[in-house]
């Protein structure tokens, strides 16, 4: 099956817990009081309209109980077994052993095979549906058949093993394969490849400007979602994915299963990628805020921190938001409190830019705040801010202006260019990183026609001011569709915020954001 012949490498399942990767083999072990049986939801899975095996090398377990799954429906009760379709076939006692559940019980149903003399050690076990029934082979040889019960009715299977209390099983090869003419293929969530058009905004955005969103990696899932972001960007920030808590959920102990999955996306769809965040006042993790660290401690942390996600990252990763909303909210925008204001003093945001120049010289590095986009109070105090970086030969980049907006008052498009000039003469690129413009909406979250017009009045305003200067490099929602929207939970009665309604069908916004694209002179392709 195309793009199935290495179910270990390809599987992405350094995102599943409880499976352990170590060069081209898989390993499951289970503690003596508990079953390990792991499901890769995130990765690869068969679309199962039609024929269509699955082939395994697994070693021989130490004791009795280790299966090779594959669930054709996710539990869907607050008990494990309700809704579960899942089928285990694997080695037991000298024999090859069948399990399956239909989701309406909690016993399985369970048939025993007799393993073809010679099988001793690691043994090549194939799982095919065959029409109507699920044949079984081993080392090659048939040993047995029996009806499928509808496992697989919902058009898809994933991957899993169920490991017995006190076993370990390694799984050594891993493949799906299919008969000629069978309709069956590989999904991979994150390697969906969008159809282009050159109408989309990325290819109407001028040289110099990319033209971006920021998606959640769940969301993939949809096929329109996907589609929609790669056909019309060519830029994307993981909104949560790469933040303190989501990368280092423990001490010393690192996570970026889903930012490499967003990047796995880009590279397919030929986008770049920008970092958010490296420090903020928000989201640092309970373990760090109540794990009573000194102040050389918690440096130690957050160099670490950056030196391991940067490095993680690095040559992959065009942009980094190195420090976000690190000014307050009202005058005189001094520093706003914070643990890392607190533990590290007025110098943690030099510290933290200087350690992130040092992990990835290459990188662009940001500055990210909001409620500075015009002229004003708060964008003068952004201005002075890395104006005083500047001047302390502090490595920063870059400006990103968030432009979360509403109806009242928004930045002209005057005070908006002329604010980015003003940061260009500072020798700062500039990102409008975070745009939406909330709007009151229905029960259905639908905003009137008026207000649509006027959300598209203040897009323009935004992309033309950013077009009219060169430094201005990138332009990026925070979101795609109104479908999926942070609006609704942060802000009850408003949403319809971005480019897309709920059906993904272009808004009035994302006709003057295309227009305001298509008139700019630095448009050369």
């Amino acid at each position: 099956m195309p793009g199935a012949q290495d179910l270990i490498q390809a599987g992405e399942w350094g995102c599943v817990p409880d499976v352990t990767l170590a060069s081209h083999a898989l390993s499951i072990s289970a503690p003596s009081s508990g079953y390990r049986a792991p499901v890769n939801i995130s990765g690869p899975r068969i679309q199962t309209q039609g024929d269509f095996s699955v082939l395994a090398t697994l070693s021989d377990p130490a004791r009795s109980g280790a299966f090779l799954t594959l669930v054709g429906a996710l539990g869907t009760g607050s008990l494990y077994w309700i809704g579960l379709k899942q089928l285990a076939v694997g080695r037991d006692h000298g024999a090859i052993r069948v399990e399956y559940w239909t989701g309406s019980s909690p016993k399985s149903t369970s048939r025993a095979f007799t393993l073809p003399a010679g099988a001793s050690g690691a043994i090549n076990l194939e799982v095919a549906r065959v029409g109507n029934n699920i044949a079984l082979f081993v080392n090659g040889s048939q040993i047995g058949s029996f009806a499928e019960p509808g496992l697989f009715a919902s058009g898809q299977a994933y991957f899993g093993f169920n490991v017995a209390p006190g076993n370990t099983l390694n799984v050594l090869a891993l493949a799906a394969a299919k008969p000629a003419g069978s309709n069956v293929s590989l999904f991979v969530p994150d390697l969906q490849v969008a159809t282009r058009s050159s109408a989309s905004l990325r290819d109407s955005a001028p040289s110099g400007l990319l033209i971006g969103a920021a998606p959640d990696r769940e969301l993939f899932l949809s096929s329109d979602y996907a589609q929609t972001l790669g056909r019309e960007f060519n830029f994307l920030v993981p909104g949560n994915d790469l933040k303190f808590a989501q990368t280092e959920p423990a001490p010393h102990v690192f996570d970026f299963c889903r930012g490499d999955q967003m990047a796995a996306y880009a590279r397919a769809n030929g986008m770049k990628m920008r970092g958010h965040t490296l420090v903020w006042w928000k989201g640092v993790p309970d373990w760090l805020t109540s794990g009573n660290y000194s102040a050389p401690e918690a440096a130690g942390i957050l160099h670490e921190h950056i030196d391991s996600v940067m490095g993680h990252f690095k040559g992959q990763l065009a942009d980094w938001d190195v420090v976000n909303e690190a000014l307050s909210d009202t005058a005189p925008y001094g520093l706003r409190p914070s643990y890392w204001l607190t533990q590290l003093g007025d110098n943690y945001v030099d510290m933290a830019f200087r350690w992130a120049h040092a992990a990835d010289p290459q990188a662009k590095l940001f500055y990210n705040d909001y409620d500075g986009e015009g002229l004003g109070g708060k964008s003068d105090a952004i201005y002075n801010f890395v104006r005083g970086m500047l001047s302390r030969g502090i490595p920063i980049h870059g400006v990103g202006l968030q432009m979360h907006l509403d109806l009242d008052h928004p930045p002209s498009e005057s005070t908006i260019s002329a604010n980015i000039a003003r940061l260009g003469a500072l020798g700062l690129e500039v990102h409008v990183s975070e745009m939406d413009v909330r709007l009151p909406v229905d029960s259905h979250g639908v905003a009137s026609a008026a207000d649509l017009a006027s959300q598209a009045a203040i897009y323009k305003n935004a992309v033309s001011a950013c077009v009219a200067n060169s430094n201005c490099t990138a332009f990026l929602t925070w979101g795609v569709s109104d479908l999926y929207s942070w609006i609704p939970i942060r802000y009850p009665g408003f949403g319809a915020g971005f480019l897309f309604d709920r059906h993904f069908h272009p808004k009035p916004a994302y006709y003057s954001v295309s227009a305001a694209l298509n008139s700019d002179s630095r448009r050369s392709r």
